[in-house]
């Protein structure tokens, strides 16, 4: 295969894999021309060709220079430096679609010269043909759209809109931390009343799924499912982060306004009420004589 078929197929896997920084992405796609230092007349073979010349003559091409025996070792490495991932990672995925050329690769040499290959001879690619041409549009194309997949916050997000499922979004928020995130969808109340809307996400009380949601338009708590119940329900994440407290003694609010749970479930608080235990706000309030 080409230079550019190996890079395009070395991203679309890691996008799809939910690799989204893009000097990692530049890393993987380094290290998806790297194996083909052992050819002289390749891409990286000519610019490092002090090195290509040597290895083409001890290796030969599409020998251990692109043998996973190498590079699933190298990638390894990146628990000890993390680029060696990307770039071994890069250099495995070269390795592998090498396998669909009319010559295969020697995957596993030297334990073995065995010549690997993906597909029947009739459906393999010869290099800088029209089919790798055909291919590389494909690529591209994927490239492009996990690019896009990865914009609308992957594939479980936009499974999460599909579906509107209260406890994958319940999940979803609670792998945000301390982001400031909120409710979207669907609520049913106890006396059949369904309203749609946006609520701020508190927090979760005493049980897994008991979400605390706030209606800023009405200025009231609702606990779910005591209060209502998510009928749809889809959670958004905002830029803002929630400032946190831990008070062991309560304390009076003087200024502002602030979530708090002392125990099991949470509750607002404004000024003049009392807090205690585990407290949230977005913007700043000032607590007994001391501002936050």
């Amino acid at each position: 295969m080409t230079a550019p078929t190996h890079i395009a197929f070395a991203v679309v896997c890691s996008l799809v894999a939910g690799v989204e920084s893009q000097p990692f992405l530049y890393l993987v796609a380094g290290g998806a021309l790297l194996p083909d230092i052992d050819h002289p007349q390749s891409a990286v073979g000519r610019v490092f060709f002090f090195l290509s010349y040597p290895l083409n003559k001890l290796f030969g091409h599409r020998a251990f220079i692109h043998s996973l025996v190498l590079w699933i070792p190298f990638t390894l490495l990146g628990f000890l430096w993390t680029p060696f991932f990307y770039i071994g990672g890069g250099a495995i995925s070269h390795a592998v679609i090498d396998a669909w050329n009319l010559s295969g690769v020697a995957l596993l040499h030297p334990i073995t010269e065995k010549i690997f290959v993906l597909a029947k001879k009739q459906y393999r690619l010869a290099t800088a043909s029209r089919g790798e041409f055909i291919l590389l549009i494909v690529l591209l194309m994927l490239a492009w759209g996990t690019g896009y997949i990865g914009s609308r916050g992957g594939l479980r997000s936009i499974l999460l809109a599909f579906l509107a499922n209260y406890q994958m979004a319940v999940e979803a928020y609670q792998r945000e931390g301390t982001a400031v995130c909120w409710m979207e969808g669907k609520l049913r109340y106890p006396d059949g009343t369904i309203e749609e809307g946006r609520w701020l996400i508190v927090g979760t009380d005493a049980g897994k799924d008991d979400l605390c949601i706030f209606d800023t338009k009405k200025n009231k708590m609702l606990h779910i499912p005591k209060h209502a119940m998510f009928l749809k329900a889809m959670m958004k994440k905002s830029e803002k982060t929630w400032h946190t407290l831990k008070l062991t003694a309560p304390a009076t609010l003087k200024e502002g306004h602030a979530f708090f749970n002392p125990a099991k479930q949470w509750h607002l608080a404004g000024p003049g009420d009392s807090v205690f235990g585990y407290v949230i706000y977005e913007d700043p309030v000032t607590l007994g004589a001391e501002g936050l």
